[in-house]
């Protein structure tokens, strides 16, 4: 496999979400295997991987590697940008019709009444 191995005694609170970006590549690569014991492995090295950021023996659609790692880091962007509140929400042209509307009709009753 690939770049520098990690081993588990840094790893511990990440373990978990660097296992889960490993196998985004495990799992859409060719060279993939299932164990029983330890899940989906390299077929090469019949063990987990150890990559860091992405692996050099990759045999498949890197594409879609590559959309899967970006929608991850979009939604860990927006995670940190909007927190536990979620996006705000979308004003559109109708909305903005709407209120501009609402103003116009204020504004001719206000001159109705001032008359």
């Amino acid at each position: 496999m690939i770049g520098f191995e990690i081993s588990s005694s840094k790893v511990i609170s990440r373990k978990n979400m660097d296992r889960e970006h490993r196998l985004t590549f495990c799992k859409r690569c060719d060279h993939q295997k299932f164990d029983s014991q330890k899940g989906i492995v390299c077929d090469l090295t019949n063990e987990i991987a150890r990559f860091y950021s992405s692996c050099n023996d990759f045999s498949g659609d890197k594409t879609a590697v590559d959309r899967v790692v970006k929608n991850r880091e979009l939604n860990k962007i927006h995670q940190e940008e909007y927190g536990k509140y979620g996006k705000p929400p979308k004003v559109t042209v109708w909305t903005i019709i709407r209120i501009i509307a609402l103003i116009i009709t204020l504004i001719s009753l206000f001159v109705k009444l001032a008359s």
